[in-house]
């Protein structure tokens, strides 16, 4: 922590996101043009992500200082070079709550998305992560992952062989879920499908995250048992 403010301090942030564009202005001095250069925006990238972790005060800099814009356009260019490192930086950035909508009107829910389905388990982690806290406790973001389906591989993760991956997944889930009563059926109803696939970690983790919603509420116990009687998924369970 002593460390990342003193980076911070010495301003620090306004030529990392000047890298992370690729700007004239992160290479002046050093005799490069600009670009984007992908090894220079992953790098910056990662950077951000360290300053970020676990630090409010770095968190709120650098979407004061417009990090948030650049990393979402790193997550969505062609170049995947940065990408796990822009997830991650994303990911802390969204637990101040401040920052969760500014993530999501960026841009940033679609590429996050598209991370849970990548072939890194490391990528998968950091971007069910970065779902789960651009979520949390925030009604618009867990209806506009809902739009933007996020439910289906969000479940498809629950059967990972990552245990990191499978938390921060469900984590995830259970935040769409509390948005609406839709929310809530379309997330019962992909878990509920679940039980039917032939990996037992996948459905352990279903069946977990469906007696965890069911005991929040009594309208959640009421739409598994509709659900579970509509597909006949209560013999799956017995």
């Amino acid at each position: 922590p002593e460390t990342q403010r003193m980076i911070a301090a010495a301003d620090a942030i306004a030529p990392l996101v000047a890298m992370m564009r690729g700007t004239d202005a992160a290479q002046a001095g050093s005799g490069g043009g600009g670009g984007g250069d992908g090894e220079v925006a992953k790098s910056a990238a990662g950077a951000v992500a360290a300053l970020a972790e676990e630090s409010q005060v770095n968190q709120v800099a650098i979407a004061e200082g417009d990090g948030i814009v650049p990393l979402v356009e790193l997550l969505r260019s062609a170049d995947s070079a940065a990408h796990e490192n822009a997830t991650r930086a994303l990911w802390y950035l969204a637990t101040w709550p401040a920052n969760q909508l500014a993530i999501a009107h960026a841009g940033g829910v679609p590429p996050l998305i598209k991370m849970l389905s990548g072939e890194s388990e490391r990528g998968q982690e950091w971007g069910a992560a970065a779902l789960e806290a651009l979520s949390h406790g925030c009604p618009e973001n867990q209806v506009a992952l809902s739009r933007a389906g996020a439910i289906q591989p969000l479940v498809m993760l629950l059967g990972s062989d990552g245990d990191e991956v499978q938390k921060y997944a469900q984590g995830a889930l259970l935040n769409i879920a509390s948005a609406s009563e839709g929310n809530l059926r379309e997330v019962v109803k992909a878990l509920v499908a679940l039980l039917d696939v032939r990996n037992a970690g996948a459905q352990m983790k279903s069946a977990e995250s469906l007696a965890i919603l069911a005991a929040k509420s009594m309208v959640n116990r009421g739409a598994i048992a509709a659900l579970e009687l509509e597909t006949d998924a209560a013999k799956r369970l017995v």
